[in-house]
């Protein structure tokens, strides 16, 4: 077992890469100019292309990704006046101190501390400058607002995460339990109601059902709020940012009914497509396995129904049941845009919206590099997960 994981974890290593090559080309090959985005439709062309040449963006591809993932290095010559002077001799202006070296040289390429991520060092009669990138753990700065890409990230990603789990959630409670009954019921009319609301659930548009559920639940009935984490005047001790988990923490109930009512509807949005897949694929699943030798056999044994479907049917037809819950975990996480849109959730689904429309693509591979990893992770587990559930699968 022990050397399967390590296997499998080597070969996420690949598919990585792969990923952020992917991400990389497919967001530079939107149409659109960050810098434009950044400076306003009537910047003029010197603006653009100085605010291009800062960001770097008219360095080769291959340079860019480098850059992405490796981080970058500019060394600067320190003159006996404390003046600095590029590798290849030009005189850098606009130099702001020692410490915090921020110069662009005479052709107006910058040089040095290009954002205050990068860490200066001077190093006798050089100034080194670098700033990480990706695989050191440094996601970089936002090109629009120059925020912290990492800090943003703690900040956000705890309330997308947290309306995943609670989502997928209600959708194994309620979508296995209907799938398992209607196959049991097959061909009666709680077979055929069961995949008609599955079939109403796929194919209902997401963002008309958090409207209706707003309407109904928020405004006609009154019942919930419609939008936001916790209301105003709700006070909350923070530990981990995800909202339910530090009201139990710290034993605050009312912020923890607060913070429940505001995650429901929401949560009820997401979840409606991944239920409706489970339910179909528990019933596939559960007919599959009813049909089986086996089956027949524990029946012609006397046992009861429900020891047959609970010892015998679920466990071998959870195994592609459980697959499919872990892709609609991660597909949870990255497909939140809308229900947090729709609902105000301050997440990282309306952020990385915001930021394929400004073209700040430091924010949208940043973000897709972790779900990534996270899709990776959760079907690492799910193979695990087989084991369990049926004994007589060896990991080899």
């Amino acid at each position: 077992m022990f050397q399967y994981i390590i296997r499998r974890i080597l070969t996420t290593i690949p598919v990585l890469f792969g990923v952020s090559i992917l991400v990389f080309l497919f967001i530079h090959l939107i149409p659109g100019d960050p810098a434009v985005a950044l400076l306003g439709e009537r910047a003029t062309e010197e603006n653009v292309e100085r605010m291009r040449e800062q960001l770097g963006l008219n360095d080769p591809m291959p340079v860019q990704y480098v850059r992405f993932m490796l981080g970058h290095t500019h060394m600067l010559i320190v003159n006996a006046d404390n003046s600095y002077t590029t590798r290849r001799g030009e005189q850098c202006v606009e130099v702001t101190d020692a410490a915090n070296v921020a110069c662009r040289n005479t052709a107006g390429k910058w040089q040095g501390q290009q954002n205050p991520s990068m860490q200066c060092n001077r190093l006798g009669s050089f100034m080194v400058c670098h700033e990480n990138g990706i695989l050191w753990g440094d996601l970089g700065r936002s090109i629009k607002g120059n925020i912290p890409i990492g800090k943003e990230l703690q900040r956000r990603f705890p309330a997308t995460v947290e309306l995943a789990v609670i989502a997928i959630i209600i959708a194994v409670a309620v979508g296995i339990p209907a799938g398992v009954l209607a196959s049991l019921k097959r061909n009666s009319f709680v077979d055929t109601f069961t995949m008609f609301a599955a079939l109403a659930g796929v194919s209902m548009p997401i963002f008309w059902l958090g409207i209706l559920l707003m309407w109904l639940f928020g405004l006609v009935l009154g019942w919930l709020p419609t939008g936001g984490r916790l209301s105003t005047g709700i006070e909350l001790h923070t530990i981990t940012n995800l909202y339910l988990l530090d009201s139990l923490l710290t034993r605050n109930w009312p912020a923890f009914i607060d913070a429940l009512r505001h995650i429901i509807l929401p949560a009820l949005a997401l979840a409606t497509i991944s239920l409706s897949i489970i339910a179909r694929m528990t019933r596939s699943s559960m007919l599959d396995v009813l049909g089986q030798d086996y089956m027949r056999t524990a029946q012609a044994k006397g046992l009861s129904r429900g020891v047959q479907v609970r010892r015998h049917a679920m466990r071998n037809a959870m195994m592609p049941v459980v697959t499919i819950v872990g892709l609609q975990f991660g597909g949870l996480l990255a497909g939140a845009i809308l229900t947090e849109t729709i609902f105000s959730w301050p997440g990282i689904g309306k952020w990385v919206f915001d930021a394929i429309t400004a073209r700040d693509y430091p924010i949208v591979q940043s973000v897709t590099m972790i779900i990534a990893f996270i899709f990776v992770m959760v079907n690492l587990l799910v193979d695990i997960s087989y084991a369990w559930l049926n004994p007589r699968i060896r990991y080899e």
